[in-house]
């Protein structure tokens, strides 16, 4: 009896010591953000330029840690590519299965809002924005697969001039976003790097000089963006 309660008690003390997966994500410095995802979600050769996370492009989109600043990453594409919603191709960039679809706007279609879920990291979630999707929320998904088209047409009577791209992790103190570059492999971050993009920090708005310099989203500053080489083949 007595082998049998101290059994039981270990038991108790290994549950009470384990942690759900977004108990154990540590929100500091030191936390190694994976980079796995090895497939870009669009054709980069039909984008003109990018804007930088924390920049003060469209509006704001910060998390629980951050605030007043856009934290993702705006894709325009060359006005050869706009216009429509069946131009240019949007590909998972991991393999997982997506979560769920919203519309951008009400009564407003072809216009997504589309989350994916990667295997092997159930605490983050990818999140594409102005998506016409061609998948189901449920299916799973697998990198590079084609799973709809950038949504480019007029909305509303309001040209829509790019896409967008987010990258939420979830953890106990709330949502922490990070940038799409942080989780690319270096094979396919080297994609970039023959765009004319040295490195990720180019991409990136370090949240040191954000909370020095605070957006206000008006007008565009070309600070905001990273221009691609364009490449004629």
């Amino acid at each position: 009896m007595k082998n049998i309660i101290l059994l039981t008690v270990a038991i108790f003390i290994i549950i009470g010591c384990s942690k759900a997966p977004f108990d154990i994500i540590p929100v500091s410095s030191d936390y190694i953000i994976p980079k796995f995802a090895n497939k870009d979600f669009v054709d980069i050769d039909k984008i003109m330029e990018i804007s930088k996370f924390r920049s003060s492009t469209g509006h704001d989109y910060s998390d629980s840690f951050e605030s007043n600043r856009s934290m993702k990453h705006y894709y325009y594409p060359y006005d050869k590519y706009k216009g429509d919603d069946n131009t240019i191709k949007i590909y998972s960039p991991v393999d997982g299965f997506i979560n769920r679809t919203s519309l951008e706007s009400a009564n407003q279609a072809n216009d997504e809002q589309v989350h994916i879920n990667p295997y092997g990291h159930p605490y983050m979630t990818i999140i594409l924005f102005h998506i016409n999707c061609l998948i189901n929320p449920g299916e799973k998904v697998t990198a590079g697969q084609h799973i709809g088209y950038a949504s480019l047409s007029p909305k509303n009577g309001i040209v829509i001039g790019g896409f967008d791209i987010a990258i939420k992790i979830s953890t106990k103190k709330g949502s922490k976003l990070i940038s799409y570059f942080d989780i690319m492999t270096d094979e396919l971050f080297a994609i970039y790097q023959i765009k004319g993009i040295p490195n990720r920090e180019t991409l990136i708005i370090s949240k040191e000089w954000r909370d020095n310099n605070s957006a206000n989203f008006s007008g565009r500053d070309e600070n905001n963006f990273v221009r691609f080489t364009e490449i004629s083949y």
